[in-house]
Order: C-alpha cells, then sequence, then structure tokens
C-alpha cells in the first residue's frame, strides 16, 4: 500500500472481481486415485501433484494418473504415507511410520535408521535454503544435510515433548516447527538459539501448520488459526487469534485446522476437520478480512480434511479420507476482469464519491475506503446487477485514501 501512495497515480485500470465464487472438481479411486484415503499432496516444479495415501502415493499431472503401491517392487517403505514433499530437482520425498524414503524415478531410496532420524514416524518434511532436507517426527525433527550427514533435534536438545507435526523454513533460513503439544519452536542454526512459543500463545497447543505471508505468519492449531504480525519496523510482534473460521451446528464452538496455506494473492486456506463430530469439516478462506467457509454442501469431496497445497495458478488441492477436490478460482471471474472498467469521480473528492462500472456486476462486489493506515473506515455492497453506488464522504479529514471495488484498487484525496 505504502508504494501506491508513494505514487500517488490517479487512473483507471480494469475491474478485477475479488473470488467469490470457486470451481471444485473431485477425484476419488474410481478417477485415478489408488487410494480414496490421502492424507498428504505437493505440488512439483511441473505444476503436477502427488498424494500419499494409505494404500501407497498416486501422481496426476493434469492429465494422467499413475500409482505406486507396495506391490510394484519399487521399494516403497509402506503403503500408508503420511508425509510427502516434491523437490524443483524432480526428488520426492516421502514420510512414513517406519522412516523416510526418496524416489529418484525408478525406485525409493529409505531412511530408516533411528539414530538418523530420532524417530520414525515421519508427519512433515520440507527443504531449507540450501538444500538440506528436514523431516519433522514424533520425536521432534531431523536435518539430512547436502553432504549426507543427519542430525536430530528432540527433548535432548530442548524440545519439549509431543514432536513435531509441521516444519518450515523461513526466508533467513530459520527453523519453524509446529508442536505436537506447546506451541511452536522456532530454531536457528546458526547462532544455535532455540526460542520456544509456549502454547498459552495460541489458541491451542497442537499446532498443525504454519505459513507465511509479507509481515504475517500464520498458525493453525486445534483451535483455530492465529495471525502473528511482525512489520519490518518492528521487533515486536502482535498475536491475533482467530477462533472462529469455520461455522460449526450449535453448540459446538471449537475450530479444529489441520493445516494453513497462503496463495500469491495472500489469502489465507485453512483446512478444518472437528474429528469427534466425524462428519463436519471443510476449507475456510480468509480474504479482505472475511472468513468464508467451502464444504460439501458446495461441493467439497469430503469433511474429513487432512492437508492443503497450492499450485501456481492459485488452485488449491484439498486432501481428505474421502478422494481429492480441487479449487480453483471460477471462469466468471476471468469475464469480469476482462469486460470491465471502473470510474471513480470526482478526485478530489468533496462530499460524495460517485462509482460507475461501465456494465453492470456479474456478482456482489465490496466496496471499502481505507486510511493511509490500512484500516477500513467505509464499506458497501455492489449488489449483482447493478453499475453505480455512492459513498457519503462530507465527514472525511483531508489526505490520500485507497478505495477498492473487488479486487481493483484507486487512490482518492481530499
Amino acid at each position: 500500500m505504502m508504494k501506491l501512495l508513494s505514487t500517488l497515480n490517479i487512473c483507471l485500470l480494469s475491474l478485477v472481481v475479488s473470488y467469490g465464487q470457486y470451481e471444485i472438481t473431485n477425484y476419488k479411486a474410481s478417477d485415478g486415485l489408488v487410494n480414496n484415503v490421502v492424507n498428504c499432496v505437493t505440488v512439483d516444479a511441473d505444476d503436477s501433484v502427488w498424494f500419499g495415501t494409505n494404500r501407497g502415493i498416486s501422481h496426476y499431472d493434469g492429465t494422467n494418473w499413475t500409482s505406486f503401491t507396495v506391490d510394484d517392487n519399487i521399494n516403497l517403505l509402506d503403503e500408508i504415507v503420511t508425509a510427502i514433499y516434491a523437490r524443483d530437482n524432480g526428488e520426492l520425498w516421502i514420510g512414513t511410520d517406519f522412516g523416510a524414503g526418496v524416489w529418484d524415478g525408478v525406485s525409493f531410496t529409505n531412511y530408516t535408521s533411528q539414530s538418523d532420524l530420532g524417530n520414525l514416524r515421519v508427519q512433515a518434511i520440507t527443504e531449507g535454503l540450501n538444500g538440506d532436507m528436514f523431516f519433522g517426527t514424533k520425536g521432534g525433527w531431523a536435518r539430512l544435510e547436502a553432504d549426507g550427514t543427519w542430525s536430530n533435534f528432540g527433548i535432548a536438545e530442548g524440545l519439549p515433548f509431543g514432536g513435531v507435526k509441521d516444519i518450515e523454513i523461513d526466508e533467513q533460513g530459520t527453523v519453524w516447527a509446529g508442536l505436537g503439544l506447546e506451541g511452536v519452536a522456532i530454531y536457528n542454526y546458526q547462532t544455535g538459539m532455540l526460542t520456544l512459543l509456549a502454547e498459552q500463545l495460541f489458541l491451542n497447543g497442537s499446532v498443525t501448520g504454519i505459513a507465511f505471508s509479507p509481515e504475517k505468519i500464520w498458525i493453525s492449531s486445534g483451535g483455530g488459526v492465529d495471525q502473528i504480525n511482525i512489520p519490518a519496523s518492528s521487533t515486536t510482534a502482535e498475536f491475533i487469534p482467530h477462533p472462529s473460521v469455520f461455522t460449526l451446528p450449535p453448540p459446538h464452538e471449537l475450530n479444529q485446522a489441520v493445516d494453513v496455506q497462503v496463495d500469491s494473492k495472500e489469502i489465507i486456506w485453512v483446512g478444518i476437520f472437528i474429528d469427534y463430530l466425524v462428519n463436519v469439516g471443510g476449507i475456510s478462506y480468509y480474504e479482505d478480512g472475511v472468513w468464508n467457509s467451502i464444504t460439501t454442501d458446495d461441493g467439497l469431496v469430503g469433511p474429513g480434511v487432512n492437508k492443503l497445497a497450492i499450485d501456481s495458478n492459485d488452485c488449491v488441492w484439498v486432501a481428505t479420507s474421502t478422494g481429492v477436490s480441487k479449487i480453483c478460482a471460477g471462469p466468471s471471474t476471468v469475464s469480469d476482469i476482462i469486460s470491465s472498467k471502473v470510474k471513480v469521480y470526482p478526485n478530489p473528492i468533496s462530499d460524495v464519491i460517485h462509482i460507475e462500472l461501465a456494465q453492470p456486476a456479474m456478482q456482489n462486489l465490496t466496496i471499502g475506503l481505507y486510511n493511509i493506515q490500512g484500516q477500513r473506515i467505509q464499506e458497501r455492497l455492489l449488489s449483482q446487477g447493478h453499475s453505480s453506488i455512492r459513498l457519503d464522504t462530507y465527514d472525511l479529514p483531508s489526505g490520500i485514501f485507497t478505495l477498492k471495488v473487488g479486487d481493483h484498487i484507486q487512490l482518492i484525496s481530499k
């Protein structure tokens, strides 16, 4: 926003409608999945998608399905795959309850030494900045350096009991580990400093996912989602809880979040599964300060969400216990982008802003007015089928403001 403000460039831009409609495609065993119980998912450099299931691995390249099982003589460690990660160099890493393995396109090389992994039950896999591989396990995490050296980090090194459910590496190379019971562990290998963010800082101590967006960190847990704001100009972090990201049938309120991901538009995607209710769960996404949900009523393949992954087109791949869903922006948003323009006048403004579209809105549009600090000071809804609206601005002080019409952003002054 500060970059926009510095330009003071007031112009007409193509109207980009915010995501309001989604196209959901479901895949099950009848479509090519090796098994409907899908535990994990990853997207490779070619946008092919890999799934770890209770019967082995499935690969989908957008057209064809290929599956790999323990019966295929490829040295697959176990049929139940609990974690999966595709590297840009073409390697595919998997985790099981008996160790980890890497696929080179022909067969798997397996790592089953307790001394290497620390604990053989692998729950998460990620890659470091220099090509090191990290494995979250029931006992902590393990690191495999590029030269083949193993090390592990657990209770003896200061981690609380409960293991690691998710492990991520930030852009500085720092390890962020979602702990099974007691919050988040942060470790810097250069300084050797371990920082523990206690469970009391979060909605729930069982952290299932960690995702990064500019100046923010998103934490999913057994109690919902926590947002950590870390402005670049400050060393102080602000914790914002989001306990109600998914609407539950009353009297239930506990939002059990199983994963969190951020797409390129900084929309936050969260998987929800309320295990004690058995058939309640789905997807929640956070856009423009509002949480919305997608459930089986909207076409999701099932409520038992396990993990999420996002491809280069911002399609969200949802691994569930009853198959896979792919959620993409619907084609209606594309037609809005190429067919509509927005006109705002007068500028500078006086007592009122007039907003006109060249064509009637093809879906409801949120109109928001923000001050220079990014705080929303007014919001209106332009209903589908309408092409104009006015905002009263007589009580606004002098200054620069940001007007948002869907995803269209324009600066105005008074």
